[in-house]
């Protein structure tokens, strides 16, 4: 697994895409019926006008494949990475209490405390957070395994900008083929010239919206893929220097007999609180940062924005339909292929819909997801940060006094086992509205519909494929 999108309930599908599929059954050309006619330079376009519109849909096709492989959910994964947290959480309340609990007791009496109670909390604490680090570490190998494994299948970012941009070039030579062929076909009655003009337009504000869709999908993959390697790297460097910049030194301030190593203690856990406050707003501005260096990169492509050419593709429907409507029954033989069309375009007309619907939702998990980021963030970091500060003034300023220092450890201790709670109560909330979302929500995830999409496109395209 690479990287994971979000579950939510978005709402129910529009029933439009059940209809529209529905009709496309009865809208099949009659190919016999069309290889009849007698201006065969027609037949050219209207097998080429069939071929663009199954171009455009093996585009669609490609950036839906290319999402929903790199959003798959990994059920493996958010198991062990809740295991690695859980345990460091617990562990880091457990090495807490054992610390606060050493000092509270002997602060009055410093020497009477046995070496080994002193050292314990101090060695569960830096045993949670290397585990936590290490499985971080490990996910991160996995992660480049599985882009590995893409890349491979010519499914990395890099390969998937060129293999679209090179059906993008096919398709826009096949577009400007048929525009010359309709200029300069003969015999053609006015109604029938305006219908293949206004179905040329149609198609051209579908290939746009192929290149949109694609340059969603790209910018997404990428932005999702920078947040989680933000994030990685984020809780590693928080984990290494809580583990070897504070428990490290604290348990060597113990071992080695040197009070001030508690105040190098103190300046690692404040390091590492604010490391942790600052996660969420860095791995948020990585992805964005990401997400807009992708939509730049494929500016070059010609991309329209979605809004114009959905509004384009809505009035230029509209407009076929009309002529459609007032079409006589001898431009029939015409229609007939036309027909078959113009329902795979309001098929993916709401297909198109409906991935707006969910994309509004996903900004939304994205903006909730962000705020509560911080929330738990700044409580956890907070409270280290604040352990660490008095560990600090402990050692640098009280390291000749263990009765005054040993109140300040046990207090900073104290501190951060309120913090620790916090970060354990987040973890177990976060699984549990995960697991549900699974249950009751598989077919509203982004990876489902992506799939759901899928299964549309392949339908369309069997339509078409007659041709």
């Amino acid at each position: 697994m690479l990287v994971q999108g979000p579950s939510f309930a978005a709402g129910a599908e529009p029933t439009a895409r059940d209809s529209a599929s529905a009709q496309l059954e009865q809208s099949k050309p009659n190919v016999k019926s069309l290889d009849n006619f007698d201006n065969p330079q027609l037949v050219e376009v209207e097998k080429l006008t069939n071929s663009i519109l199954r171009a455009e849909i093996q585009m669609m096709r490609y950036s839906t494949s290319l999402h929903a492989t790199w959003v798959r959910p990994s059920r493996g994964k958010s198991w062990r990475v809740f295991a690695y947290k859980m345990t460091g959480s617990t562990m880091l309340n457990v090495g807490m209490s054992l610390i606060a609990g050493s000092r509270f007791q002997y602060m009055n009496n410093p020497p009477a405390a046995s070496r080994p109670y002193l050292r314990s909390g101090h060695i569960v604490n830096m045993t949670g957070a290397s585990i936590l680090l290490g499985g971080t570490l490990f996910e991160a190998v996995l992660d480049k395994r599985a882009e590995n494994r893409h890349a491979k299948k010519h499914l990395d970012l890099k390969s998937a900008v060129q293999t679209f941009l090179d059906m993008q070039n096919q398709l826009d030579g096949s577009l400007a083929k048929r525009n010359s062929l309709v200029e300069n076909c003969p015999g053609l009655s006015p109604s029938q010239k305006e219908i293949l003009r206004v179905d040329g337009l149609v198609l051209r504000d579908l290939r746009d919206l192929s290149v949109s869709e694609f340059q969603y999908s790209f910018s997404d993959i990428a932005r999702l893929r920078s947040a989680r390697d933000a994030a990685t790297w984020t809780t590693a460097f928080g984990a290494a220097t809580a583990a070897y910049g504070g428990s490290l030194q604290s348990l060597l301030s113990v071992a080695d007999r040197e009070p001030k190593q508690v105040g190098v203690a103190g300046i690692g856990f404040m390091t590492s609180g604010s490391s942790v406050i600052a996660a969420p707003m860095l791995i948020h501005w990585a992805g964005h940062h990401a997400r807009f260096r992708a939509r730049a990169k494929l500016e070059s492509a010609g991309v329209t924005s979605r809004v114009i050419a959905a509004e384009n593709f809505d009035a230029h429907r509209k407009e076929l339909a009309e002529l459609i409507a007032r079409a006589d029954s001898s431009e029939k033989q015409l229609l007939q292929a036309l027909d078959a069309r113009k329902t795979v375009y309001d098929l993916q007309n709401e297909l198109l819909d409906a991935r707006e619907e969910t994309r509004e939702a996903i900004d939304r998990h994205i903006k909730k997801e962000y705020h509560e980021r911080m929330f738990y963030s700044t409580v956890v970091g907070g409270a280290q940060v604040a352990r660490g500060a008095q560990l600090a003034v402990a050692g640098f300023k009280y390291f000749d006094d263990a009765t005054k220092s040993y109140p300040l450890v046990a207090a900073a201790s104290t501190t951060y086992i309120a913090g620790s709670g916090v970060w354990t109560l987040d973890n177990i909330q976060g699984k549990l509205r995960e697991e549900i979302a699974r249950k009751r929500a598989t077919t509203t995830s982004v990876h489902a519909k992506l799939l759901e999409d899928m299964d549309d496109l392949e339908n369309m395209d069997d339509q078409m494929s007659i041709f």
